[in-house]
């Protein structure tokens, strides 16, 4: 992969937008999603990849999807993941659920993506280019630091300090 080929856009309140030859590549889907991903100018949604079941936007997600007469999104997860989310907001059937392992190489349209577990939930790491943390606590234990290093950008947003 070309560091050219990728192109991010933090859409605030803890969601990115990776767009990568020709696909729109969302991570998270919070609360404001529909006012962040208007402002974006995007039409379309090819995959999202879910770190936590704390997705506040997942039900506007689908009326956006309905919207731009979009049938279903590939949504990346795990199980762990998918359960909370239809506990907190119940339906899913606007996605198609696929499930990672943490550390499990994704094949993203080409683009490798590596999810892995930290203390708080799931960092995902996209090729050698970003390390995209949501929700992040501190300190981060030392066997995962490796999933940090060489890594042109590393984006903790809405880390998680806890000072007892």
């Amino acid at each position: 992969m070309m560091d050219k080929d990728l192109h991010t856009t933090f859409l605030g309140n803890s969601f990115l937008l990776l767009q990568y030859v020709g696909y729109n590549i969302l991570i998270d889907c919070a609360s404001d999603f529909e006012e962040q991903i208007k402002e974006a100018n995007i039409g379309r949604i090819d995959v999202i990849l879910l770190s936590c079941g704390g997705n506040g936007g997942i039900a506007d997600l689908a009326k956006w999807m309905k919207a731009h007469n979009q049938d279903k999104i590939i949504a990346w997860m795990t199980k762990e993941t998918e359960n909370r989310l239809k506990e907190n907001f119940g339906d899913l059937d606007h996605l198609d659920i696929k499930y990672f392992k943490p550390e499990q190489k994704l094949d993203i349209f080409g683009l490798e993506v590596i999810p892995f577990q930290v203390n708080h939930g799931i960092v995902f790491r996209i090729a050698d280019v970003l390390v995209y943390a949501k929700d992040v606590g501190y300190p981060v234990d030392d066997d995962k630091l490796k999933w940090f290093d060489g890594a042109d950008t590393v984006i903790f947003d809405g880390a998680i300090y806890d000072l007892s």
